[in-house]
């Protein structure tokens, strides 16, 4: 799952407050470290950590909110460089035989026909 930017920011300044009062070290790779923080922040005297928890709630509820939801579709669709690819190419299943006047060779992850 990805994050914001501030997100990120809440998550190690949340991290950076409970190392300092706890001398613990969560990580933020964790699965459950909304849970842990607000663990951490029921325990904790300071209002900055208690602040600073539940803005990291309320944020984590955003990213949920506006993670793209992907639709998988029937087609092949081809990605390259994180864009989908209209595939141009036909698909078929008999490949016609070289002739003896051409070479097939793979440029570029594609078959070319190159003449001899």
């Amino acid at each position: 799952m990805t994050h914001s930017r501030t997100t990120i920011q809440l998550l190690m300044q949340c991290q950076r407050l409970i190392q300092q009062e706890f001398a613990t070290r969560i990580k933020l790779d964790d699965e459950q470290i909304v849970t842990m923080i607000l663990a951490y922040a029921a325990q904790t005297s300071s209002e900055e950590l208690k602040t600073c928890a539940s803005a990291v709630s309320r944020q984590f509820l955003v990213d949920q909110n506006t993670q793209p939801q992907v639709e998988k579709s029937q087609s092949t669709a081809r990605v390259y460089r994180g864009q989908v690819v209209e595939d141009s190419r036909p698909v078929t299943n008999n490949e016609t035989k070289p002739s003896s006047q051409t070479k097939t060779i793979i440029y570029r992850g594609q078959k070319v026909q190159v003449a001899r």
